[in-house]
Parts: C-alpha cells; sequence; structure tokens
C-alpha cells in the first residue's frame, strides 16, 4: 500500500514537472519572438560571429515626425527639379503656395517657383515647344492671380510672337498694380501707339473671390450679370435669357471650353450689347447655362466686346475702365 502511495507521488510529480516546464518554455519562447534584440548568441572562443549585432530597444511611445504638407510638396518639387521634371515641380509649387502659412514659405515658393519656371521655359524653347510656353504663363496667372509679373511675362512672350491683342488683355488686368502697373503701362503705349488718357467710362464691378462681375445691357431691354473673362474668346449668355428676347438657338454651333469640359453650342448674333455708355452692334454670342454656386451670373464678358475698347480692371477700386473706342465714334 506504501509503494503504491509512492508512485503515486512520483507521478505527480512528473506530471507538475513537464506542466511547469512547458510553461516555462512557451514564456521564454514568446519573449524571445516579442523582443528579439535581447536574443544572445553565443560564439566560440576565438571566432567571430555572422550574427547582426544585438539592437538596442526602440523607446516606447516615441512620436513619429511627419514632414508638413508644405514641407512635404517643397521637398517633392526639389526632387522633380533636380530630376529634370520642371512642369511637375511647378504643379507641385502651385500646391505647395495654397498650403503656404506664413511670409516666409510663400518667399519660398516665390523663389523656387522663379527658378522652375526659368529652366521649363528654357527646356520649351529648347524643344522648339514655344506654344507651349503661352499656356504655360497662362496656368501660372490663373492658379496664382496676385502674382502680377507672370502677367507680365505672359504678355511679353504673346508680343513677342505677334499676338498684341492677346498680350492687351493681359497687360489691362495689372496696369494699375502697384509694382508693375509702370510696366505694363508702358507696354501698352508700345502696342497701342497712344497716350494715356482720361477713361471714357468707369464701370463699376461686383467681386466674387477672385473675379469681378459687371451689369450688362442686352439688345438694350433686359439687364444681365456677365463675369469679366479675358480668356474667352466670344461673349457668352445663358440660353434661356436669348430665347426671352425671341432668339432662336437652333443655327451654327461652335467648341467651347469650359469649367466641366469641352461643350457644343449655338452661337447667336444679337443686335447689341453696352457695358456702361458703351456700346457693341451686332456682336455675336454663345448659348451656354454657366452660373454655379451662391453667386449667380448670366455668362461671361469676352474679348470679342473687350477688344472693341482699350479696357483695364481697376481692381482696388473695383472698376471696369473703357478707353479709346477702335472703330469709329459711335463703337460700331
Amino acid at each position: 500500500m506504501a509503494k503504491m502511495k509512492r508512485l503515486e507521488s512520483t507521478r505527480k510529480a512528473i506530471v507538475t514537472s513537464m506542466i511547469i516546464g512547458f510553461l516555462i518554455g512557451l514564456g521564454v519562447g514568446y519573449g524571445l519572438w516579442e523582443y528579439p534584440e535581447y536574443l544572445l548568441l553565443a560564439t566560440v572562443p576565438g571566432t567571430e560571429s555572422s550574427a547582426a549585432p544585438v539592437r538596442r530597444p526602440a523607446a516606447v511611445n516615441a512620436p513619429e515626425v511627419l514632414p508638413s504638407q508644405f514641407e512635404g510638396l517643397i521637398i517633392r518639387a526639389n526632387e522633380a527639379t533636380g530630376a529634370g521634371n520642371h512642369a511637375e515641380a511647378i504643379d507641385l509649387l502651385m500646391l505647395a503656395d495654397l498650403s503656404a502659412s506664413s511670409a516666409q514659405e510663400v518667399e519660398e515658393v516665390v523663389y523656387l517657383l522663379d527658378k522652375a519656371m526659368s529652366l521649363r521655359v528654357s527646356q520649351l524653347r529648347q524643344d522648339q515647344r514655344v506654344a507651349e510656353i503661352d499656356a504655360l504663363y497662362e496656368s501660372v496667372t490663373l492658379a496664382m492671380p496676385e502674382r502680377a509679373e507672370f502677367y507680365l511675362r505672359l504678355a511679353e512672350h504673346r508680343m513677342e510672337m505677334g499676338n498684341e491683342q492677346g498680350a492687351l488683355a493681359v497687360l489691362a488686368q495689372i496696369e494699375n498694380h502697384h509694382q508693375w502697373g509702370v510696366r505694363a503701362r508702358g507696354l501698352i503705349a508700345m502696342i497701342t501707339d497712344v497716350e494715356p488718357g482720361v477713361p471714357l467710362v468707369n464701370v463699376p464691378l461686383s467681386r466674387s473671390g477672385n473675379q469681378f462681375i459687371v451689369t450688362a445691357s442686352l439688345d438694350g431691354q433686359r439687364e444681365i450679370r456677365l463675369l469679366i473673362d479675358t480668356g474667352a474668346s466670344v461673349t457668352i449668355v445663358a440660353p434661356s435669357i436669348l430665347e426671352s428676347l425671341g432668339y432662336v438657338l437652333d443655327g451654327q454651333t461652335a467648341r467651347f471650353s469650359t469649367a466641366n469640359g469641352e461643350v457644343d453650342a449655338p452661337l447667336v448674333g444679337i443686335q447689341s450689347l453696352s457695358v456702361g455708355e458703351q456700346l457693341v452692334s451686332p456682336i455675336t454670342v454663345g448659348a451656354i447655362s454657366l452660373s454655379q454656386g451662391s453667386v449667380p451670373f448670366d455668362g461671361l464678358l469676352g474679348m470679342n466686346f473687350l477688344q472693341e475698347f482699350e479696357f483695364s480692371l481697376d481692381q482696388e477700386r473695383s472698376l471696369l475702365e473703357l478707353n479709346y473706342r477702335r472703330n469709329g465714334d459711335d463703337g460700331r
């Protein structure tokens, strides 16, 4: 009986030892898996281990330092410039300008953008792709309208290419600029060969962000609100307004570029369009509905009206100045 008790006690001891050994082994294995840096590899005296050096444990809860959106865009722009991808660098810098939050950051964007633009223009000239230079300058003026020097570069490029009317449209937007206005007025005088004078008409404008809206009269019957767009070759009026005046929209069509892409729209010859006291008659308009958002307007005042005058936008006073009728005393 005593012998059986001793055997039973021995079995319990063996089982208990096995369980304890299993738990210890499990704990050690988990520790080595979770913290491999604490694993020490023995080496034979006189030999060197080929294992990697033991790593120190990383700091617990150390915050990861990430660059800001502005810094990230600047880094990518510099990388693009270094790789010769100047067009990509320009796009990144225009995005960086939107995220700049201090005068120092704005100054950094200005410096890098000037550099990238000069390199891209040189690249396009070398490749004899001068037509793309116009689109490049125009894209920057649209994205960064406060950068008046690029208006000047665009105008000078257009003058070089023989597009004086296109240059005038650009120069008119900055001729009253505090820094670049003198140069702009000088170029206007070179193109028009006239001395600056008193505007024939000062037309008040309402403002929507960086854009201006003018009140015009259609056929002397209907007042409409038009967004001034010197990039539009043809004036645009909403179809519903034209139809309300009896115009039929089933004639000739043309393709127009809009914010939603290219569209085919009817061309309509209307009797007259006037801004202030200045009238153009007759004039062709495109029938497209464009008004969006909280600031409604009825269309765009394009260059086929504005080119009948020497015009300028006084942005500080929100005025459209119409000077020097081109085609006779009555503007026709």
